[in-house]
């Protein structure tokens, strides 16, 4: 039997005093836990010395880890289904704008901006219309990935829907 069920791994609390923010980390080479696969590289603008970050995303491409370049977690963050912050934990002072989908986080508004349009977290809608709706009239022209956000991604946000199972 080989079902989706078997396929997925239950993660443990992080039970052991003074670690790193977030559940247990898998990395690449588990036996190495000083060898991270890096993510994408930032280097905030607004620090006064120079420091990198590196991006660890999961299969939607949402920020789960940041870590600093010398892999130490500097930021955890889970998400509910249409990207509100579930955990945002951090072990340094910089809050990396980069989150559910990759996207910036914009913290004035709340919104997720994703170049065709703003998405609410919170209320799961779009500010604006999808200028592909026509392709799909029985779908909202408000919704994100015809509101199935864990198995889908829309990438250019006008219905260039991928599945992810």
């Amino acid at each position: 039997m080989n079902s989706i069920w078997e396929k997925i791994q239950t993660p443990r609390p992080n039970t052991t005093p003074n670690t790193n923010p977030g559940p247990p980390v898998s990395w690449n080479d588990p036996t190495n836990p000083d060898d991270p696969q890096a993510g994408y590289g930032y280097i905030p603008n607004d620090t006064t010395k120079e420091e990198t970050f590196f991006y660890h995303s999961d299969h939607l491409g949402s920020t789960s880890y940041i870590t600093d370049d010398k892999a130490n977690i500097t930021q955890y963050d889970a998400y509910l289904p249409y990207g509100e912050l579930l955990v945002d934990e951090h072990s340094s002072s910089e809050d990396l704008p980069y989150k559910f989908n990759g996207k910036q986080f914009d913290e004035e508004t709340g919104l997720y901006y994703y170049g065709a349009r703003y998405m609410n977290p919170i209320t799961s809608i779009w500010y604006g219309v999808d200028s592909r709706i026509g392709e799909m009239p029985f779908s909202s022209s408000y919704s994100y990935c015809d509101n199935h956000p864990i198995n889908f991604i829309d990438k250019k946000v006008i219905r260039n829907l991928i599945g992810l199972y």
